[in-house]
């Protein structure tokens, strides 16, 4: 689970660094700053659901900036997560956070930039199997969401994000 922290923001205390936050659309949940930015409110359809992220009203944990914000610590960060999986009407064929040490997936096809794997690492499941990862890749999960060095291991059924 979460620590609860993250609530006020400081960078002179570890909180987080962005060199560019301009250019990233990054925002920190300050307390002197309680509106939204308009992209999080602008549909009608949001109006009186609160957020799975951070717990404020009108939006979804989808559209929530603080989403990305990496200094930002929901309550639950693995409720927010599967809230996330959970709000997806399609199946996805994603895992979220059910302990894995590294993202992984066994469909070659959900990866962009992949390239073959020379390390000598293998994935131990349940039963003690070693499994090979053959290549490694970026996948990207959702519009605005790409997860970096994904293992392709090609028999797994089910891709699984740590």
């Amino acid at each position: 689970g979460g620590h609860g922290g993250g609530y006020n923001f400081n960078p002179s205390h570890g909180g987080g660094y962005n060199p560019n936050p301009s250019q990233t659309g990054y925002k920190a949940n300050l307390p002197q700053s309680p509106k939204f930015d308009g992209a999080a409110t602008s549909s009608n359809s949001s109006k009186g659901i609160i957020c799975q992220i951070c717990n404020k009203k009108n939006h979804s944990a989808m559209k929530c900036y603080n989403r990305f914000n990496h200094s930002f610590q929901a309550k639950d960060a693995t409720q927010a997560l599967a809230a996330l999986t959970i709000n997806d009407p399609q199946d996805s064929g994603w895992l979220v956070d059910i302990g894995a040490t590294t993202h992984m997936t066994g469909d070659a096809g959900k990866l962009k930039n992949i390239s073959p794997y020379f390390g000598s690492d293998t994935v131990v499941v349940g039963n003690r199997q070693r499994i090979p990862i053959t290549h490694i890749g970026q996948a990207d999960i959702y519009p605005n969401l790409s997860l970096k060095d994904v293992l392709y291991v090609p028999c797994l059924t089910k891709g699984l994000i740590s």
